[in-house]
């Protein structure tokens, strides 16, 4: 699904899916707290149950697939080139790994390299000295002794399981540098500036410099939002990020046209990216890589101001945070070489999910009870969305206070920020709901 739209006096809606829940009791001596709303959820024997008609239910294991800090490979430096480790013995398959040829392109992918490295033991070498040298080295490394090396992690039947990046320094040995591991995206565009994310490998006082000013952080981090302030409305600007010593990549955004100038404009709307049949990267773990791809390349094309994108980015319904963190990762890869240049707003489904579930054998059958995971400050579907990507934050807080609230001065609801919220382009405003606000279907 994806239709343009030019600018009347338009107002636009966005949601997708719906859900609604049911009715903190502290456990002694557990690090969990059961939001009172779950009336029927309690710790017995130090473990968490649901009581249903007088029968108990136990907590189905959260026990991932993958997780996205596995998946990074957690590379470290080598004599001729960069090891990774997977974090699990059992693990095979391949590694593909290429330059990526910043500067070259207004868009940058990797180029990936005519051979591939073995995944076997949970760990895998790229040769930088004897593979990527002479001819192959594409992006000087030889004479600048760094460059930045795109990689894919694929399972030993070939399903893409993580697309990631890395920058290296030295000419042998190498070492691990510091590098841009997500991002940088255009958020939040104004008429007078604009956001700028991107996290790194490592934390670092990172700045965005633009229109010949600096703009720096206070202090290190790994998560980088950075604010742009005092812009003209509807220019054309060049930014380029800073992470580390003489570290940076150079990018361009525009800013929003005043409201009432009413100059037509594109808009890009899209939903329903989670992966898809045909294998390659029309699955890369949770996400359809091949579509999103296409998708961000025609919103480039028609110039679109902005892309909404409303829910069902992911296969989701997971129970591990950090399962679902990696599925997140590949999507907003692929959205990354276009959203450089474009903000993309990005609201919720019911495939964002994330679930305790309780399950058990009686005699009637087999019982599942599935709720939105909890704590919800930390580990709820909303709190994880927020905490991936970057959406304006004024939307209401969350349920907590409404009259239905069992404990006045305790989180007993998810938050909405950065998954209900609205946005202006000159004469469009824009309203995203979450129509899957706490989902619990038992």
């Amino acid at each position: 699904m994806f239709p343009y739209f030019s600018s009347r006096r338009i107002v636009c809606l966005f949601a997708l899916g719906m859900s609604l829940a049911t009715p903190l009791v502290r456990a002694q001596n557990m690090d969990v707290e059961v939001p009172r709303v779950l009336k029927n959820i309690e710790f017995y024997q130090d473990e968490l149950v649901v009581v249903h008609e007088g029968l108990i239910f136990h907590a189905l294991p959260d026990s991932p697939h993958y997780t996205l800090r596995a998946l990074m490979g957690d590379p470290k430096g080598a004599a001729k080139g960069l090891i990774f480790d997977f974090g699990n013995v059992e693990m095979s398959g391949k590694l593909y790994f290429g330059f990526i040829p910043e500067g070259d392109s207004r868009h940058p992918l990797p180029v990936y390299f005519k051979t591939t490295a073995d995944i076997l033991g949970g760990r895998s070498f790229i040769n930088i000295q004897d593979q990527l040298a002479g001819r192959y080295a594409m992006v000087n490394w030889e004479k600048t002794g760094r460059g930045p090396l795109g990689y894919r992690v694929a399972d030993s039947n070939g399903n893409l399981l993580y697309d990631g990046k890395i920058s290296f320094r030295g000419s042998g040995p190498f070492e691990v540098d510091v590098s841009c591991v997500s991002g940088p995206f255009v958020n939040l565009v104004q008429p007078e500036g604009a956001t700028i994310s991107f996290e790194t490998n490592r934390a670092v006082a990172a700045a965005v410099i633009v229109d010949g000013r600096t703009f720096r952080e206070s202090a290190p981090a790994t998560r980088h939002e950075i604010a742009l302030t005092g812009l003209a409305p509807d220019s054309l600007y060049s930014y380029q990020i800073q992470y580390g010593e003489n570290t940076s990549q150079a990018y361009s955004f525009r800013t929003a046209p005043l409201p009432g100038t009413r100059k037509p404009f594109t808009l890009a709307y899209a939903s329903d990216s989670r992966n898809g049949q045909g294998g390659g990267e029309r699955n890369l773990y949770g996400a359809n890589y091949y579509i999103v791809k296409k998708i961000m390349a025609l919103a480039h094309y028609r110039q679109s101001a902005f892309m909404q994108f409303s829910g069902d980015l992911v296969e989701g319904y997971l129970g591990s945070t950090d399962e679902i963190r990696l599925q997140y990762a590949n999507w907003k890869r692929a959205i990354e070489p276009f959203a450089h240049h474009m903000p993309v707003y990005i609201s919720m489904g019911n495939h964002e999910v994330l679930l305790r579930e309780f399950g058990g054998r009686t005699e009637k059958g087999v019982f599942r009870f599935e709720v939105d995971r909890f704590p919800y400050e930390t580990e709820s579907s909303e709190a994880v969305f927020a905490e991936m990507f970057v959406n304006p934050t004024n939307g209401p807080e969350s349920e907590d206070g409404a009259s239905y609230d069992p404990q006045k001065r305790r989180v007993n609801f998810p938050t909405y920020k950065e998954n209900v919220f609205y946005y202006t382009h000159d004469n469009v405003a824009v309203i995203v709901l979450n129509t899957n606000y706490w989902f619990t279907p038992s």
